[in-house]
């Protein structure tokens, strides 16, 4: 989760630390998500102040790595 505006830097610093947060749990990303599975959600309306917006940054991980 990241706030301010969702430019390309931002976002795909976002992906770095969630990539190496999830490789710290033993979590792998699922095959191509690191490049192709990015989804990007954003929870406020466009003319919130940057302070005020919420975002976030989604990749697909594969199911059998995560701990139940």
């Amino acid at each position: 989760c990241f706030s301010g505006y969702a430019v390309p830097d931002v976002v795909l610093s976002a992906r770095d630390r969630l990539i190496a947060s999830l490789s710290e749990a033993g979590v792998e990303l699922a095959d191509g998500a690191a490049v192709e599975g990015l989804l990007l959600a954003q929870y406020n309306e466009l003319f919130a102040l940057p302070w005020a917006r919420e975002n976030e940054v989604w990749l697909q991980v594969r199911p059998e790595t995560v701990a139940g």
